[in-house]
């Protein structure tokens, strides 16, 4: 019998005065000219008094203060804290998929950086973030199957997902689906075959608030994926024929899991239409595998878009690993079978 040791990946933080982070600058993963004009502009005298006032009365609060410090992603951290542990444990077993884990780990904590933010020398903040408790690796070995299923499935995420504010901004929801399908492609590599790799359908499957059009059209989505391998097959040979049609199945197992989420939240469920033109996919005819990738990275964004408005969190990690599904899909496709990071 296996057992999980348990194991804590850190990431500092402490309570600290709130004014410890008056110079902290955040960057933002993609700056606009609003966000630019908020920087630049002057308070008022009024705003000026205010803030005073408010600086003055820091020294009796009682606790830290989480409103004004700059907070990374919890998602983003569980997923970290999940990567390291695999990186750690498979290093021996599977120098490859450990440097799989490795690389999520390094774009992982280069997000949890920026949203900690640097000081005014350029230094990273000292200490930012949450401890993040996660099993550790096996007891009686490493299974890099197992261990990256557990990875996966982490009942950790799926609580860091019960959150107004995890992958909630496109830039992380994306950082999260790439790390999904670099697990997906490893997993393959570990002998786990597509099917296995679909995520299940939630145990409350019908409650879909906050996304049932977004799941309406990540079933369209889907529709278009399926058409898209009927029409793409006859046009290439060989192992690229094999690979797209066992794509199509996969996709039917997600067409059909999203419909019955639909059917059971009471929302009207399309039916899929005679025939479908992707809009900016290359022609089938010139360029089948390209336009194949196409439709797979629309069903990527489709399931992103899920993740990112829905309120149930295992409602939000069936897309999360169904857009994981798609990006490994895309990868795989372009001869990349062990891709860190497909579609970041």
């Amino acid at each position: 019998m296996r057992t999980w040791a348990l194991a804590t990946h850190r990431i500092d933080t402490k309570c600290r005065p709130p004014w410890h982070h008056s110079e902290v600058i955040v960057e933002p993963p993609a700056p606009s000219f609003a966000s630019a004009s908020r920087r630049t502009r002057t308070l008022s005298r009024r705003g000026f008094l205010a803030a005073a006032l408010a600086v003055g009365s820091l020294p009796a609060l009682s606790a830290c203060s989480h409103l004004v410090a700059p907070r990374p992603d919890y998602a983003i951290e569980v997923l970290h804290a999940l990567a390291a542990r695999d990186a750690h444990s498979l290093t021996d077993a599977d120098p490859d998929l450990a440097a799989v884990r490795s690389a999520q780990v390094t774009e992982l904590d280069k997000e949890i950086t920026r949203a900690c933010g640097t000081r005014k020398d350029g230094k990273p903040v000292d200490e930012c973030g949450s401890d993040v408790a996660v099993p550790g690796s096996l007891a009686a070995g490493v299974d890099a199957k197992l261990l990256l299923t557990d990875s996966r499935n982490s009942p950790v995420l799926t609580k860091a997902l019960d959150s107004r504010t995890a992958l909630r901004e496109e830039h992380t929801a994306r950082l999260a689906t790439a790390v999904d399908g670099g697990i997906v492609l490893a997993l393959r590599a570990a002998g786990a075959k597509w099917e296995e790799i679909v995520p299940l359908i939630p145990s409350d499957r019908d409650e879909i608030s906050g996304a049932g059009e977004q799941m309406t059209k990540a079933l369209q989505a889907e529709y278009m994926m399926i058409y898209g391998v009927g029409v793409a097959a006859p046009r290439v040979g060989g192992d690229t024929t094999t690979a797209l049609l066992a794509r199509g199945e996969r996709h039917r197992i997600l067409r059909d899991r999203a419909r019955l989420i639909l059917e059971d939240s009471d929302v009207e469920v399309p039916k899929s239409a005679p025939g479908y033109m992707p809009e900016d996919a290359p022609s089938p005819d010139t360029a089948p595998v390209d336009y194949m990738i196409a439709l797979e990275r629309y069903c990527a964004q489709a399931w992103e878009d899920v993740l990112l408005a829905a309120n149930n969190p295992r409602i939000r990690m069936f897309a999360l690993q169904a857009a994981g599904v798609a990006a490994a899909g895309v990868a795989a496709l372009g001869g990349n079978n062990l891709e860190p990071l497909p579609g970041l």
